[in-house]
């Protein structure tokens, strides 16, 4: 099995996952039991153990938690890596500058840039939703 793909019944995991009392939305628990599979129980603890991180980025219910979970596990190292690809948060679009300055600033501390190099990252993803896709 690929990380967190040892379900063997869907509607049996996503009962068992609505029934955890983990203090994250419906949403975002949908959200991250059907995209990181069983991994999304170590997303949920990040969130218990740092309220900040249970924040909602987007409709989705996309959380904070994910992006340290992203640069810890998934070896993410720069901004659009964990917007573009290790999350949801840009794949549809723009976030939005205060969501970018949210997520940039989580991993900033997880991978201790200065606020030069924030800033950089932050003026990478910007530019990169900015090409046209068409």
């Amino acid at each position: 099995y690929l990380t967190g793909c040892e379900i063997k019944d869907l509607n049996f995991f996503m009962n068992e996952a609505r029934a955890q009392d983990n203090g994250l939305s419906p949403a975002t628990l949908e959200y991250l039991a059907r995209n990181y599979g069983t991994e999304y129980r170590e997303i949920a603890k990040l969130a218990r153990e740092d309220q900040s991180l249970s924040e909602t980025l987007n409709n989705d219910g996309e959380i904070q938690a994910q992006v340290v979970y992203a640069v810890r596990n998934e070896m993410a190292r720069t901004l659009s890596d964990i917007v573009m690809r290790r999350t949801g948060i840009g794949t549809l679009g723009n976030p939005g500058e205060e969501v970018l300055r949210k997520v940039a600033d989580v991993a900033a501390r997880e991978l201790r840039w200065d606020k030069e190099k924030t800033e950089k990252e932050i003026a990478a993803v910007v530019h990169l939703l900015k090409i046209p896709v068409d």
